[in-house]
């Protein structure tokens, strides 16, 4: 799924979430950005016990993304899965961003 960061930062997924594993696309970004700034995002999905964020693009270019607790979260039962990600840029290169990600499930 590709997602404009001119269209806003928070992305909402409306429908339950049949893949196991989602990669968000975020385009515009790259030529933009200076060395040093960041950005953030939130993804909303409802996870139907099978579904998250697990990959991240920036313009294209895959991303490591750092996860908080150390390893990437479970799909929630139910509800809805909200995933933050904030992305710091540092260097030229296309992957030359640090990704920090986290996930909270709300019933």
């Amino acid at each position: 799924t590709n997602h404009a960061i001119s269209n806003g930062n928070v992305i909402l997924f409306t429908g339950n979430e049949p893949n196991a594993l989602r990669t968000l696309g975020i385009t515009g970004v790259h030529s933009v950005l200076a060395i040093g700034e960041s950005f953030s995002v939130t993804a909303i999905i409802s996870p139907n016990g099978t579904g998250t964020v697990g990959g991240i693009t920036i313009d294209g270019a895959g991303q490591t993304i750092q996860w908080s607790g150390g390893s990437a979260p479970t799909a929630g039962a139910s509800g809805r899965d909200v995933y933050t990600f904030t992305f710091l840029k540092t260097g030229s290169g296309t992957t030359d961003y640090q990704v920090f990600g986290a996930a909270t499930n709300y019933a």
